[in-house]
C-alpha cells in the first residue's frame, strides 16, 4: 500500500490465504497520510487465512528500517456493530 485504499459501500475485497500486504510509513505528499486499508460501512471484506497461509500485514521497509512501530495506518473497518455493550455506538 502506498495511499489509503477504500473499500466503497457495496463493494467486496477478497484477501486470498497466504497473501501478504505491505504497506509504506507514509503516502510520500505533503500531507503524510498513513498509507492503509479502509472497508468502509454497506463494503465487505472476505479475508480468510489458515496456520498454514495466513494472511500477513506488515511494513514494505526493510528489517534494518524498522522501527517498533507506527510504519503504515492499519485495516480500518467501518461499521455498525456492538461498542462497549451498546446496541449501536453513540457516536
Amino acid at each position: 500500500l502506498t495511499c489509503q485504499v477504500f473499500v466503497h459501500a457495496g463493494a467486496t475485497l477478497t484477501i486470498e490465504a497466504g497473501t501478504t500486504i505491505m504497506a509504506y510509513p507514509d503516502d510520500g505528499t505533503e500531507s503524510g497520510k498513513a498509507p492503509s486499508l479502509v472497508v468502509e460501512r454497506g463494503a465487505r471484506i472476505e479475508a480468510v487465512g489458515t496456520a498454514e497461509s495466513p494472511i500477513t500485514f506488515t511494513s514494505a521497509l526493510s528489517a534494518v528500517n524498522l522501527p517498533a512501530r507506527g510504519l503504515w495506518g492499519g485495516l480500518i473497518l467501518l461499521g455498525r456493530s456492538t461498542v462497549h455493550g451498546y446496541e449501536t455506538a453513540p457516536f
